[in-house]
């Protein structure tokens, strides 16, 4: 995985990476650094600005290469190849982390603990579905 997010690392046209629009599709991307977190990976791209759905359809173009439904040589904005086709990676695990603008932000108490509070309602189902869902395959076998 390493491999392939050094490929979108630099300055690069990233027109067939993004939205269509009016604006300049040359960005930078200083770096993209990966994390094992359990069964995913924790992926921080650092960059002084990105286009509509960019790091959606890398992270999308990422998971492709390294699960080898795509060849590497089709991957990257300097790619041999093009894709016929460049998805977008579901925005469900996807979390703006930090915006550095040169400016501290104080978190909010309030806001805090409401995301707090729907992180842990989600948790709670989410964990009602999977034990409903081993519950259901192990029933089948």
């Amino acid at each position: 995985m390493e491999t392939i997010a050094e490929k979108f690392v630099g300055v690069h046209d990233f027109s067939g990476y993004s939205r269509k629009d009016k604006r300049n599709p040359m960005r930078k991307i200083d770096s993209i650094k990966i994390t094992g977190a359990g069964m995913f990976y924790a992926l921080d791209f650092k960059a002084e600005s990105f286009l509509w759905n960019m790091v959606r359809r890398i992270v999308w173009m990422m998971n492709e290469g390294s699960s080898g439904r795509m060849p590497l040589d089709a991957i990257g904005p300097s790619a041999s190849k093009k894709p016929a086709r460049i998805g977008l990676s579901p925005p469900e695990f996807l979390m703006l982390m930090d915006i550095d603008c040169g400016v501290e932000f104080e978190v909010d108490g309030r806001a805090r603990i409401g995301v707090l509070r729907t992180l842990e309602r989600e948790m709670r189902e989410v964990g009602m579905r999977l034990e409903f869902s081993e519950a259901l395959v192990s029933s089948l076998r």
